[in-house]
């Protein structure tokens, strides 16, 4: 399967690298299958173009046209079958952030739209706490730093926020790598430290299982440079297992080969090695927040 490629310069709000995404399964499933893309056209009662347009994310692709597709494709599986209507679903509805999707870089769109259907989300940054688990003010702080204000600053926020809620809602998967270093006052003040660090503590608690928190001691920095930020996500569609983000200042990668994917894969695995185990974390959660 291809590489999906950076975004470069897509438009604000668009959808592209996702559509590029479940596009290249659907190719994938079709010439498994040895069915001509005439053959699929006529199957919907649309044009071989079309079939093209979709299968290169130009087009998204209807609902009830892809029902038919899977059908045609022998997806028979009743989880598969949703879990491509489900990304269907994301690439042609107006989600909780369409409102503001104007403010968004195209990019960022197409990774909301593949989180809203994964499995399993890990995710690493070196420099904040992870987006998924910000608290109101500190996502704020953050924020601000990239120069929003106003109302730009809030909405931006509310995507934030929204998209925390989902996850949280849909008990999604969250496995996250804390760097110690972010645990210090430096993005934000001290009182808003505190609560970013008590929400980190409520979150890896007992009663959030399907969330898991380590923390990365300082000492551990070098390991951290080399890794830089990332995120893994895993979607439940077979053959497309595992997908990396890589956000850019002005752009991202999607990564979702075998042979790109590896390196990342082999980071996080160190990364969780070399990091406190998720009940030790909450001890050194615990410490920075009574040292602020």
């Amino acid at each position: 399967m291809p590489t999906v490629m950076p975004s470069g310069p897509a438009r604000a709000g668009d959808l592209g690298v996702a559509r590029h995404l479940l596009g290249s399964r659907l190719r994938a499933l079709r010439e498994n299958k040895k069915i001509s893309r005439r053959d699929a056209a006529q199957h919907i009662g649309s044009s071989a173009p079309t079939i093209s347009r979709i299968e290169l994310g130009q087009v998204a692709v209807k609902e009830r046209n892809l029902e038919r597709l899977l059908e045609l494709y022998g997806v028979t599986d009743s989880s598969q079958r949703l879990a491509y209507l489900k990304l269907a679903h994301q690439l042609s509805a107006r989600p909780s952030w369409h409102q503001h999707k104007h403010l968004l870089a195209g990019w960022l769109c197409s990774y909301l739209a593949l989180e809203s259907v994964a499995d399993l989300i890990r995710t690493y940054e070196n420099r904040f706490i992870p987006g998924p688990l910000q608290t109101r003010a500190y996502a704020e702080a953050v924020i601000r730093q990239d120069g929003a204000t106003g109302h730009d600053l809030q909405r931006r926020v509310d995507v934030r926020m929204n998209r925390q809620q989902r996850i949280l809602q849909h008990k999604t998967s969250l496995w996250a790598v804390v760097d110690e270093a972010t645990l210090s006052n430096q993005t934000a003040g001290p009182t808003v430290m505190r609560e970013q660090i008590d929400f980190l503590i409520r979150m890896a608690g007992a009663e959030r299982r399907e969330i898991s928190i380590q923390v990365l001691p300082v000492e551990k920095s070098a390991i951290a440079a080399a890794a830089n930020s990332f995120s893994i996500l895993r979607l439940p569609i077979h053959n497309l297992q595992d997908v990396v983000y890589l956000e850019q200042l002005n752009s991202a990668l999607f990564l979702d080969t075998p042979y790109e994917c590896d390196p990342y894969n082999s980071a996080w695995s160190r990364l969780t090695v070399e990091a406190n185990e998720p009940k030790d974390s909450v001890e050194l959660l615990r410490l920075a927040r009574d040292a602020l």
